[in-house]
């Protein structure tokens, strides 16, 4: 099944996808651009209230490639809760 299209956001080495939606939320893979291997999820964690990381075992993360996970996290919570800029 080919990939839908990614979120535009402009990140060197990593591309996320939406996998699904929970209506509120929605869960999204992470992948290297390079090789179209998935690195881990981002998802809503109702026991942080906020959205997580989950990466696949086995994988390591530059600084950079974490802030970038970092910020595509904040960018969900912004647009999904409302706190858009």
């Amino acid at each position: 099944m080919p990939l839908p299209e990614p979120a535009k956001t402009g990140y060197k080495y990593i591309q996320f996808f939406k996998t699904a939606d929970t209506g509120k939320t929605s869960v999204w893979s992470c992948l290297n651009r390079k090789s179209n291997v998935i690195l881990g999820t981002v998802a809503w964690s109702g026991q942080w209230r906020q959205y997580v990381y989950r990466p696949m075992e086995g994988t390591e993360y530059s600084a950079g490639c974490e802030r970038d996970i970092a910020q595509f996290m904040d960018h969900l919570r912004r647009v999904e809760m409302g706190d858009a800029i």
